[in-house]
């Protein structure tokens, strides 16, 4: 994938002050403010923009969150409000997402996110945006989903080859226009039934490639941490190799999606950067009852983990994930049933009823009366026979 060109200056700053500003009415009730954040109830009016129906998220280290609906609109909408007070959250992550989103939006990935609706600010201090509303279950309700309906959270090649096609596009595609996800986890992932597809849903933790050294530290799953990005690895990370790094925290949850557990999985925290180093050294029999892909894509990862620079292309990877459902899965197409799912019995399939009308002269058959008792009743009230 090229590089998309995108500079901080540009891309990272908020909309312009008077642009698309919402000027909010006089309230009866004072809103309640929790942690500098608005706290609306339902059926608050968002300036002459929105209908406030929920609050769908409470973590204020991130703004909040608000299932809302448009106050005028040609049709129905279900939207998504995020908010936040940048003065108290300095730098607003909220600003990072909208100028990921916009990008999203820009070179046509928004499948792989939410799709931006709009965007704007309000009182100085407050930044919002709001997304359509896209549902479907999370990468970790499908494992668990699995796991209690088939015995394992194991998935097939074919499904996990396709998972791990879009895990590794929302990726490249962060990283070429110069984003770090800094953290993975199966919550953060739900799947669209229409696109077919994975999207990364929370973006509380995307932020800038950073330009110099850095301290950023690794928020996700301890399952997933890179090596290089391990509390118990003391290596300082090259600022711009953290994208690299984060190639192999998606190898390793490709390998939880096809094994149903990683080997550390249970370990204590102490113990998982080192039991990722024995299962992975040189004489390591780890991968070996996996298809040659796999060892292919490991390789091709850890040549870019220990590479000075970024990386630039992230094809030869998609590559190797298209081998997996294809080659390994007889994925024949994109469209093939995933695990999860299934076709409807015949039994489940809508049955559509047509009732015959008769032309006139035609008689019906009535139930219990044979063709041949049809005739004769026709024939008997024709000659007034009752």
């Amino acid at each position: 994938m090229a590089a998309v060109e995108a500079t901080e200056s540009a891309d990272m700053a908020p909309p312009p002050l008077e642009a698309n500003k919402v000027e909010l009415p006089e309230e009866e009730e004072e809103v309640e403010l929790f942690n500098g954040i608005p706290n609306y109830k339902p059926g608050h009016k968002f300036g002459d923009k929105f209908v406030i129906e929920e609050r769908i998220g409470f973590d204020d280290r991130f703004g909040a969150t608000y299932f809302v609906t448009p106050q005028k609109s040609d049709r129905p909408l279900e939207l998504v409000l995020r908010l936040d007070n940048t003065l108290i959250h300095t730098p607003s992550v909220l600003l990072v997402e909208i100028a990921l989103l916009r990008k999203a939006n820009e070179h046509r990935k928004h499948n792989l996110f939410a799709q931006l609706h709009d965007h704007g600010c309000f009182e100085t201090d407050y930044y919002w945006y709001t997304t359509y509303f896209k549902g479907g279950p999370t990468l970790r309700q499908i494992t668990e989903f699995m796991s209690s309906s088939r015995g394992s959270a194991k998935l097939s090649y074919s499904t996990v080859g396709r998972f791990g096609y879009n895990l590794y596009q929302i990726l490249g595609f962060m990283h070429s226009c110069n984003f770090i996800l800094c953290s993975l986890d199966q919550d953060m992932f739900h799947f669209d039934a229409a696109s077919r597809t994975l999207f990364l849903a929370d973006l509380s933790t995307v932020r800038p490639k950073p330009k110099s050294k850095t301290d950023v530290r690794w928020s996700g799953n301890l399952n997933y941490t890179p090596l290089g990005w391990s509390d118990q690895i003391q290596n300082p990370i090259p600022a711009d190799t953290l994208a690299n790094l984060e190639l192999e925290a998606v190898f390793y949850l490709i390998l939880e999606l096809t094994m149903g557990e990683l080997p550390w999985g249970r370990d204590h925290t102490d113990q998982v950067a080192q039991k990722k180093i024995s299962n992975f050294n040189s004489n390591s029999q780890y991968l070996k009852h996996l298809p040659e892909t796999y060892h292919t894509l490991w390789n091709n990862i850890m040549d870019i983990v220990s590479s000075p620079g970024a990386y630039s292309d992230i094809q030869p990877i998609l590559g190797l994930c298209k081998q997996i459902y294809e080659k390994h899965g007889h994925c024949k197409s994109w469209d093939d049933d995933f695990d999860f799912e299934r076709q409807p019995t015949p039994e489940e399939l809508p049955r559509f009823v047509m009732e015959k009308v008769p032309a006139e002269g035609e008689a019906v058959q009535e139930p219990g009366k044979s063709a041949q008792q049809v005739q004769e009743d026709i024939e008997n009230e024709g000659q007034g026979v009752t």
